[in-house]
Parts: C-alpha cells; structure tokens; sequence
C-alpha cells in the first residue's frame, strides 16, 4: 500500500502548497507556481522510477546466479522486471495526478501530463535497474538515487535558470547564455527533457490553445499559397471569423468552454459563414461575474509566457543558424547540420540570384523529447542485459 500511498500524499503536499493566485482567490489563469508545479511533477516521476527499481536486481542477485543455466542471458529477467516496475511507475503517475489536477484546476491536460511523467518515471526506472547491475551493494544503489537525480534537478532548467548559471556551461557563452540556449551539460540530462515537455505541452496542448492553433496552422497554409481558388478565399474568410469569435468566447464553466472551442473549429474547417456567424461565444443570462473567456480556464499566463519568450528567441532574426532554444515550440532535429549553407534562388526586381541559406530541420519540441527520453528507456535496459550476461559469465 506505501507504494501506491506516496505518489497521492507527494500530489496533495505540492498541490495544496502551491495553490496560489495574486489576486487571492485562486484562479488557474493567474496561478502563480504553475511551472513549478510542472517541474516537482517530473521530479516526482523520476524519484518514483528511481527508489522502485534501485535494489530490484541486487535483491535477486542469489537467484540469477543460481538459475544462469536456465536462462543466461538474462535479457528475459530484465524485460520482465523492467515491466512490471514499469507498470507501478505509471499507476502512481496516475495517482499523483488525479489528486494534483483537482487541487490546482488542471483541465483537459490529464492524458498529456500522465504521457510526459510516465516516461519520465520508465527513464528513472531503466536507469536504476542499470545502477542496480553494477554496483554490489544495496547501500551503494540508494546512494546513487540522490547522485542521479541531484544534478538531474539542477540542470532541468527550473531551479536555476540557464541565463544565470556559469558561462563556462555553455557551448558559446556570449550568445547561448544570454538568448535561450542549454548548457552542454543540461543535454543529457533527462529531466531537462521532461520538464521542457511538460511545460510545452501544458502551452500548446490544452483544449483552448489546440483549437486555436489548429485555425492558425489552417489560415497560415492559405494565406501562404500564391493563387487561392474562390472556395479557398471564402474558407480563409471563415476561418478568420472563427479564429475572432474564438478569442471572444466565454463561458460560465470549464466543460461548457471546451464545447464551444470544439464547435467553433469545427465550424471554422467545415462549417459556412452563416453558421459561423450566428454561432453564440458569449452565454447570456447568467452572472457575469460567472462568465469569464474560456482562455481562462486552460491558459495560464506564467506557463504561455514563457513559452511565447522562447519562440520569440528562436525566431530572432540575428540568428545565423538554426539554434536549439529552451521552451520553444519546436527544435532543430538531433541530427540536423544546421551549419552547412545551401544555394536557394532569390527573384529581385527583375534579378534572380543565388544567394546562401542555412538549411534548417525542425521538429516539435515534444516528439524531439520523447524521442530522447524513448531511447534512454530503451537503450538502458540492454546495457542491463547485456551487463548480467557478463556477469554470468564470470560465476563459476
């Protein structure tokens, strides 16, 4: 029962701790320590993987020497222990999260957050099988709990942030430090990964700001193409209409908020302009000290502002290549060369010239992540493997 207690007990301690608003009563959009509460949450996923799974292969150390026979290469033992810690690991996320939610006002975010802290819980918990094959004691393996989770926190990017810590850390100090960049340390560091996601996903994926980025990406695509056909002008049309009254949308309560956000992205990419129009954003009738935009219900303004920081850094025009910004919304890929120029033609008036581009390979901040944290979960359990195999060797 203490296994499945703690992830609660965490969840309502930094919750209630942390429910705060400026103007008193709390209010999500204003909430002040949303960031923080992102971050002890994948903290929380990591300490979960890592004090489960720590001791698990030093405890049947006596029975996979004495079955080595049997199964020597001990690949099965750790796919199977990995999965049965793995599932642990994402019933306390769960857990954490039904009590945190609640307290805070978190809506429509659940699916997302328990994604993110899931596999932030699996890294720990590849991690610590990993530790727990190499070391020979149980007091060595706690000991390296705190070893890697200690500058796991320090160098995710919430406790310091990257702009105040040693120039000496960065890759260029004079323009990484001061414009957004990551030390080199905090690369390889997979809590950065998490809690970057996380932040990320609480700004891009809640039920307001995905209905409004879905109309943006829309109107975008057709404003960019060159010669639209008299369907496509009317549809852009409508889909600025949508885009307004959805900005303009009010509701009483959170589940009403979401409704309508669906109904007008319906509407805005398959409805006419008729629907549109005389589609009601703002419910009448009811107190209007009830009635708020339904941006409040799902937007906090700390978490979209320093989203909105970020991306402004990545776009800056004085970057010379495609730079890897903290909380931007998209990434240069791993194996990107960003450095390497292209010839791309440019038309002048009445010139054409080739002139040099940096080629530039972007992903979403949140596949890029998964993608780092989905390979640590999956490369750490074959070292395992691979370590006892070794091992099993060597007893005679």
């Amino acid at each position: 029962y203490s296994t499945l207690l703690e992830a609660p007990i965490l969840a309502a301690l930094i919750a209630f701790t942390l429910r705060s608003s400026p103007a008193g009563k709390y209010e999500f959009d204003t909430a002040l320590h949303m960031p923080a509460y992102l971050f002890l949450s994948v903290t929380v996923a990591m300490f979960l993987g890592l004090t489960n799974s720590a001791t698990e292969i030093l405890r049947d150390r006596a029975v996979i020497r004495r079955e080595r026979n049997c199964y020597p290469g001990g690949d099965l033992y750790v796919a199977a222990k990995w999965l049965a810690l793995a599932l642990v690991a994402m019933l306390q996320c769960g857990a954490y999260l039904a009590v945190a939610h609640p307290l805070l006002e978190i809506r429509g975010m659940f699916l997302e957050h328990w994604l993110w802290m899931t596999l932030t819980a699996w890294t720990g918990t590849s991690l610590a099988l990993l530790v727990s094959a190499l070391v020979k004691t149980e007091r060595a393996a706690l000991t390296s709990v705190p070893l890697l989770l200690v500058p796991q926190m320090l160098l995710a990017g919430a406790l310091v942030p990257f702009k105040e810590m040693n120039r000496a850390m960065f890759d260029d100090g004079s323009i990484n430090r001061e414009r957004g960049g990551t030390p080199v340390p905090a690369q390889i560091m997979p809590l950065r990964y998490a809690y970057e996601a996380m932040v990320v996903a609480q700004a891009t994926r809640n039920p307001f700001e995905k209905e409004r980025m879905r109309i943006q990406r829309r109107i975008d695509d057709l404003a960019a193409t060159r010669e639209l056909t008299k369907e496509s002008a009317e549809r852009l049309e409508i889909l600025k209409l949508s885009l307004t009254k959805l900005l303009g949308a009010g509701a009483s309560h959170a589940s009403d908020g979401q409704i309508i956000a669906e109904e007008i992205s319906y509407l805005a990419r398959n409805g006419t302009r008729e629907q549109c129009e005389a589609l009601e954003v703002w419910p009448e009738g009811e107190d209007p000290r009830k009635v708020k935009s339904i941006a409040d219900f799902f937007v906090n303004s700390r978490i979209d502002l320093m989203t909105r920081e970020a991306e402004t850094l990545r776009t800056d025009y004085r970057n010379q290549k495609a730079r890897s910004i903290f909380l931007a919304l998209r990434q240069p890929m791993f194996w990107a060369d960003n450095n390497e120029p292209v010839e791309v033609e440019k038309s002048g008036p009445g010139v054409v010239e080739a002139v040099p581009e940096r080629k530039q390979e972007w992903m979403e901040t949140d596949r890029r992540n998964g993608f780092a944290l989905g390979l640590l979960i999956f490369l750490c359990p074959g070292l395992t493997g691979w370590i006892l195999r070794r091992q099993n060797r060597n007893v005679k």
